[in-house]
């Protein structure tokens, strides 16, 4: 059967009916909820475009202010005095050793 004879057996109360359940089941919708809720998806739309962009912008700033502190921590490092090689510098004085022997050097 083709779809034509299918709408004369129904009837004109047979194509309200399926006007109806398409409406109902969402498969037609008024034509102002339809632009309503294209408004509303441009609306987050735009709204995501523009927190993208600020994402965007954050993470640069983010890496420049990574690039200054690296280069702040390399000057503060390259300033700093080499480490002595060997033993540790011996102290004098009145500290004792564990065993408690007092006026002898003790290496700290």
């Amino acid at each position: 059967m083709t779809t034509s004879v299918v709408f004369q057996q129904a009837g004109p109360w047979g194509i309200v009916a399926l006007v109806v359940g398409a409406v109902v089941f969402g498969y037609l919708v008024p034509r102002p909820l339809l632009k309503e809720t294209r408004r509303i998806a441009d609306i987050w739309k735009e709204a995501y475009e523009h927190e993208r962009e600020g994402r965007v912008k954050a993470e640069e700033q983010r890496d420049t202010l990574l690039v200054g502190y690296a280069k702040t921590a390399n000057q503060v490092i390259s300033a700093l005095p080499a480490p002595s090689h060997g033993s540790p510098p011996a102290v004098t004085g009145q500290h004792s050793d564990p065993k408690g022997e007092s006026d002898a050097t003790v290496a700290v």
